[in-house]
């Protein structure tokens, strides 16, 4: 129970620790300075409830800070730089408040929490790590707020194993791998986060882990904004994910909820759905992305409902190769070439979507494509309204098309045919069979 204050010393050569605080001790270490040590910085065991404040931990040590056991110390306003190991471990069930440190330039993680540990850090800047900037393992639970993570070599944050953190409006720049990359079957809560300008991606979710992802902003990473692949899963709601090299990549089984984000601005796509994936994609907006605001490919069995797709500059929706899903209730409008193209051997079934005022097609259905198109209205489409071509045996079932100039509220009748083509202007009602060949507005 040892209190008191330790200020403005200097320590050096130490053997484990420069720094050694356990039992229930409440010192004070005040504007101290460590220099070379075969050990560690400062450790921090036991029960201790110290403070560590304003330190410099520099020069050569194993890890800057290290605190395990059941301690709970308080560690503000450190700068710890050039760990070998890492700046800042917690581990065991360990707590503790760590606020406004600079922890920089560690080999390992500059800031690692494993274990049952639960500290809260907030405030921290951390950067410039050799490896990742945080790093939690086992089944850690605790809170990282407010704190800003750039420049690493590895991923600015790695979850791993069992842990949950709740990661909170903090922000991960600049990175050469990853801004965030969850795996094995973690739980984190990822909310109010920005995720911006990594060399890879924003964020990377892969091997039966399930993260909750709610608004946070990811933008402008060089190859992905947010990939998930292995078994993946989780619930992603409310983010705003732009301006990356593609925006969202959906891989290798994984099976997730994308709810009412906004995905915009991609020239290598919007939400491109790969392998066997069998994620739900439901209430979100697709805006001006390159490639297809949509991609559907390989074996991929999406659930698509209730999207708001625009403005591409390519497609609205592209089906291709063995893919196969359920895209309904959708709006897919103002594409610059065709509003949803199937292709390939593709068999999905396209139902209730209102195609209207693409550049090309309403709908395209080529090559030996299959599946079904029922029951969708196409409007002011610039080409042909549905165009079936080469040797595709897609099932098409009233659908109702209406030419450019007319109100989706002009419509008169709506029958059993394959497609039918309202033109008030002339009065009359046309029933086309779409294997005839393409069918054009009138």
């Amino acid at each position: 129970r040892t209190k008191g204050v330790v200020t403005a010393c200097r320590f050096e050569s130490a053997g484990d620790a420069c720094i050694c605080a356990g039992g229930e001790a409440r010192t004070v270490f005040l504007a101290n300075k460590v220099l070379d040590t075969s050990g560690c910085g400062a450790i921090v065991g036991e029960s201790s409830l110290v403070t560590l404040d304003a330190n410099v931990i520099d020069g050569n040590h194993v890890n800057g800070i290290q605190v395990g056991h059941r301690a709970k110390p308080t560690v503000k306003n450190n700068t710890i730089v050039g760990s070998k190991g890492s700046g800042i471990v917690v581990y065991d069930t360990a707590a503790g408040l760590y606020v406004n440190n600079k922890v920089s330039k560690c080999k390992l993680a500059c800031v690692g929490v494993r274990d049952k540990a639960e500290p809260h850090l907030m405030g921290n800047t951390i950067t410039d790590g050799f490896g990742s900037g945080v790093v939690s393992v086992g089944s850690a639970e605790f809170v990282m707020e407010e704190n800003v993570v750039q420049r690493h070599a590895g991923a600015g944050m790695k979850v791993q194993g069992m842990s949950k953190p709740l990661v909170d409006n903090n922000r991960f720049s600049d990175n050469q791998a990853y801004g965030v990359w969850v795996q094995d079957e973690s739980t984190v809560t990822l909310q109010n986060n920005v995720m911006d300008g990594n060399v890879k991606v924003g964020l990377l979710v892969s091997h039966l882990s399930e993260p909750t992802v709610c608004n946070n902003v990811i933008r402008n990473n060089k190859h992905t904004g947010v990939i998930l692949q292995n078994f993946a899963g989780g619930e992603f709601k409310a983010n705003t994910i732009s301006g990356n090299g593609a925006n969202v990549q959906l891989l290798n089984s994984c099976n997730a909820l994308f709810e009412g984000n906004t995905i915009q601005s991609a020239p290598g796509g919007g939400v491109l759905f790969r392998n066997e994936t069998t994620c739900t994609l439901r209430r979100n907006m697709l805006s001006g992305n390159g490639f297809a605001n949509m991609a559907v490919m390989h074996s991929a069995n999406p659930t698509v409902e209730d999207n708001d797709v625009r403005n591409g500059t390519e497609r609205g929706i592209h089906i291709h190769c063995e893919a196969r899903g359920f895209f309904s209730g959708n709006r897919v409008t103002r594409n610059s070439r065709d509003g949803i193209f199937i292709g390939g051997t593709a068999a999905p079934a396209v139902t209730r979507n209102t195609v209207e005022c693409n550049g090309g097609s309403g709908i395209t259905v080529s090559k030996t494509a299959s599946g079904r198109v029922a029951d969708n209205t196409l409007h002011g489409n610039r080409s042909d309204v549905v165009s079936v071509v080469e040797t595709a045996t897609t099932a098409l079932e009233g659908n109702l098309a209406l030419p450019r100039e007319a109100s989706l509220t002009e419509a008169v009748s709506k029958s059993d045919g394959v497609v039918m083509i309202v033109n008030p202007r002339a009065g009359k009602t046309c029933i086309g069979d779409a294997r005839r060949g393409a069918l054009f507005g009138l």
